[in-house]
């Protein structure tokens, strides 16, 4: 697939990377596993547009650093870009594409998320690294693994380098990170299993939360009560 689009001169081919060393292995996988690195899978590597964006929405989405939280993408308070642009159609966002944030603060900078928007409808910022993998690859499951404390300590951190306030992490590094990749029907199961666990997350919070209003209540009824 990637060979097809290099042919198409749709993206640049690649300097080899590096073979992974036995050092860098941290930890045992199953057998039917393999360790790689991100741009082994990838399919395409590339920044957002350096375009300035405006706030009229008659023109195209721009997804920034400010969209992606808690490993989601979410589209509150947008920038727009006109479609004209010299980026476009280039870097219109594709259902599936990963988005990372290459610079922001050293606590934020490599968080990622899942663009599950419609195609050619929005695009991206130049803070962002768009991730476009083969379908032998699931999206979902690289974003959780990049997000993961194992992925943030080991192969991020070590790399991030802080300029002028700023945390940077940028493209080439992403393609060194080496990540454990199963069967892709095993990533399907890994990602449910993770979302679903997610979602119980979030609704103990959500009950906490709830509990916690009751028992405010309740405690300023009584304070009531005795001032009475």
């Amino acid at each position: 697939e990637k060979e097809q689009l290099i042919k198409e001169k749709k993206v640049k081919k690649d300097k080899p990377l590096s073979p992974i060393k036995a050092e860098e292995i941290p930890f045992e996988i199953p057998e039917n596993w393999v360790w790689c690195r991100l741009g082994e899978i990838a399919i395409n590597i590339e920044y957002g547009t350096s375009e300035k964006a405006e706030m009229s929405a008659k023109h195209i989405a721009v997804l920034r650093m400010n969209n992606i939280q808690d490993g989601k993408i979410n589209f509150g308070e947008l920038k727009y870009v006109k479609e004209s642009i010299d980026d476009l159609p280039r870097l219109y966002l594709k259902a599936g594409d990963l988005l990372f944030n290459r610079t922001n603060s050293y606590e934020l900078v490599g968080k990622s998320g899942i663009y599950h928007g419609d195609n050619n409808a929005m695009t991206f910022a130049s803070y962002l690294i768009r991730v476009q993998f083969s379908k032998n690859t699931s999206s979902d499951f690289i974003n959780h693994y990049i997000n993961s404390s194992f992925c943030r300590i080991t192969q991020l951190e070590p790399q991030i380098i802080q300029q002028n306030g700023q945390a940077n992490f940028n493209g080439t590094k992403l393609k060194n990170i080496i990540c454990p990749l199963p069967p892709l029907p095993e990533q399907h199961r890994i990602v449910a299993k993770v979302e679903s666990l997610m979602r119980l997350c979030d609704e103990l919070e959500a009950s906490i939360r709830q509990n916690q209003s009751y028992t405010e209540q309740l405690l300023q009824a009584a304070l009531r009560e005795a001032l009475q």
